[in-house]
């Protein structure tokens, strides 16, 4: 039987860098903003179901180090990456015609003189976007993401084989 090993060798969490917390954060009122949309809509007798409500428990998970949490929130930085192109390319091609609308508040805009407000609105998106990728895939962030991973492997190599299982082995 494996022993344990020697609280020297026991991995250590390392801690939480401030870009995970920020960006665990910001998912988690994304995530909270977006549930608080969706009540508001039933409230009034309308349902409109928005994706954003998954952001907050990729935000916990953030938050914890979940290594399953990282790739969540890659995959809807991925996904906003698309939707913002598309939004660009939409605004671009109805924007000369007179057909865009950009609202902000109690602001309404129509035509170039929403593209104006449009473009610069995306291209801040898009540059928000790359920032928290950019510092989601920095080594700090990538420790912070493996220490769990590799205490979970710790873990199993030292766990004793059940009976069962050892007995079937063949001897190396």
């Amino acid at each position: 039987m494996r022993e344990a090993l020697a609280p020297e060798e026991e991995p250590v969490r390392p801690p939480r860098p401030l870009r995970v917390t920020i960006i665990a954060v910001l998912f988690c009122l994304l995530g909270i903003s977006a549930i608080w949309e969706v009540a508001e809509g039933l409230t009034r007798n309308f349902y409109n179901f928005n994706f954003a409500v998954c952001l907050l428990p990729v935000g916990i998970g953030l938050w914890k180090g979940k290594r399953s949490s990282l790739g969540w929130a890659k995959f809807w930085i991925y996904l906003s990456y698309l939707s913002a192109a598309v939004g660009m390319i939409m605004a671009l091609a109805i924007g000369g015609g007179g057909d865009l609308t950009f609202t902000w508040g109690d602001t309404v805009l129509h035509g170039s003189e929403a593209l104006l407000f449009v473009i610069p609105f995306a291209l801040g998106l898009l540059g928000a976007l790359v920032t928290v990728h950019w510092l989601l895939k920095s080594p700090t962030s990538e420790e912070f993401f493996e220490w769990r991973l590799l205490a979970s492997l710790r873990v199993s190599m030292e766990r004793p084989l059940g009976k069962s299982e050892a007995e079937s082995r063949e001897p190396i």
